[in-house]
């Protein structure tokens, strides 16, 4: 099997085609990888609608934080972490949407599933923490993610 890398080094928090739009195309035609970059897309705009789109209705999520199931349920528990970054950045007088949003993004997929490296800041005045999103994909929509914590970043 061939597998695909995509990598940023900055936030991914532009604007994006909407996932409805990318739906007409045929959802059965995107692939791991572009759902895992979608996923990190949406969370860092915070973009509901269209991060709800990349789930099944059935779709799981273990994470360093939150363990939940259903895709409306994924979305309610990272539009929790999305309100706890934004408090922490206002608590720590720094720049909304500083904290909880994923940066140095790199993705590989091969099959149904993507390998994801991140990095998250998590906490005002800690280093910055690598994650590891391991995200299971079917008939075009993310089904699981079970998120691995690392080390910090020196």
């Amino acid at each position: 099997m061939v597998a695909q890398e995509a990598s940023s080094r900055a936030p991914v928090a532009q604007a994006a085609t909407s996932v409805a739009d990318a739906s007409k195309q045929g959802t059965k035609q995107r692939c791991a990888g572009q759902l895992c970059m979608d996923y990190f897309r949406f969370y860092n705009a915070r973009d509901r609608a269209n991060f709800r789109a990349l789930f099944s209705d059935d779709a799981t999520m273990t994470g360093v934080t939150v363990v939940v199931q259903g895709g409306d349920q994924v979305v309610e528990a990272c539009a929790q972490l999305w309100e706890a970054g934004a408090a922490e950045a206002v608590e720590n007088a720094t720049e909304y949407p500083r904290f909880l949003e994923f940066g140095d993004i790199s993705v590989s997929a091969c099959g149904g599933r993507g390998f994801c490296q991140v990095v998250v800041q998590m906490k005002a005045g800690e280093k910055p923490l690598r994650i590891c999103d391991v995200m299971t994909c079917a008939d075009g929509k993310i089904t699981d993610v079970t998120a691995y914590l690392g080390r910090r970043v020196e």
